[in-house]
């Protein structure tokens, strides 16, 4: 057995012979040539080529490679641990490309070697597990994405136009917008060119199926067609002005409506408006028909 002659050092085999610009210490090689073999630090014990080595440092301290042949077992390809720690993985790259960033206990957290090819290890009372930031000042960096060990995605806008978008998914071939989060909160689901509104939360150009929807709290509900003062106008002048406008009277038309949106909560209204003057006049024609019915009546028995 070969033993370098610094005694914290031993190499299990003998040097062999190698070709300049070669120096090998055991399976420590130091290379100072041209070409492939510039000056690097290479631990395995290839001699053939560049590639098949443990370690490979090269010139200007780029770290080529690190590679573990043999066999499919799952096992470190290269770790980092916090000082006095024999235990856990801070940063840790498995054989078969996987990399763990965190706290890990080795391999016992292994799981299958299909596994995702990155993993973050947050503790659960830890705060954030990713983080990014804008590093405009490097004296004060910004966070504007995190994620939580709960799982808790959260965006942190730094923009200050209220329109700017904070979050997108854009079609790859159209081009267009999909899905959309402004700055002020608004979303848009759909092409952003079809729909628009500048009071809206939600945007959505498409179908929306739904089982149930409520609306809270909605605004100038027609109760008052049943009070007294309420001035209903005669059937003459509603078959009037029908003819006229081929619309019912306080009934937005095609016309209007193709320059304006139509209100859900403000239609309902408006419809149970006419539902409700439409029970008047029910009412109001069955007292009459009652009336004539009894005049009949007292015809009859003449």
């Amino acid at each position: 057995m070969h033993r370098s002659r610094n005694p914290s050092l031993s190499f299990n085999t003998r040097p062999k012979a190698l070709p300049s610009p070669f120096r090998r210490l055991g399976n420590l090689i130091l290379t100072n040539g041209n070409g492939i073999y510039r000056k690097r630090l290479l631990v395995g014990n290839s001699t053939i080529d560049d590639v098949n080595y443990l370690l490979n440092i090269k010139q200007f301290s780029e770290l080529r490679g690190i590679l573990f042949t043999g066999n499919s077992t799952l096992r470190q390809a290269f770790e980092v641990k916090l000082f006095n720690n024999s235990s856990n993985s801070q940063f840790l790259i498995l054989n078969n490309g996987q990399t763990r960033i965190g706290e890990f206990d080795n391999l016992t957290n292994s799981g299958s070697i299909n596994d995702p090819m990155l993993l973050i290890g947050v503790k659960q009372n830890a705060n954030k597990g990713i983080s990014v930031v804008n590093n405009s000042n490097i004296s004060n960096l910004v966070d504007v994405f995190n994620v939580y060990a709960n799982g808790k995605t959260e965006i942190i806008s730094t923009t200050i136009n209220a329109s700017d978008d904070v979050f997108t998914i854009t079609n790859l071939n159209t081009f267009s917008k999909n899905f959309a989060i402004k700055n002020n909160g608004q979303v848009i689901i759909g092409s952003k060119a079809s729909v628009s509104h500048p009071n809206a939360e939600l945007m959505i150009n498409g179908t929306v199926v739904a089982k149930e929807i409520y609306v809270t709290k909605p605004a100038d509900w027609p109760d008052y067609v049943f009070d007294n003062n309420y001035k209903l106008l005669p059937l003459t002048e509603v078959e009037a002005f029908y003819k006229k406008e081929k619309h019912l009277p306080n009934v937005p038309s095609e016309k209007e409506l193709k320059k304006t949106d139509l209100s859900l909560t403000g239609m309902n209204a408006m419809l149970l408006k006419k539902i409700e003057e439409l029970t008047i006049y029910a009412v109001e024609l069955n007292k009459e028909l009652i009336t004539i019915k009894k005049e009949l009546e007292l015809l009859k028995v003449k």
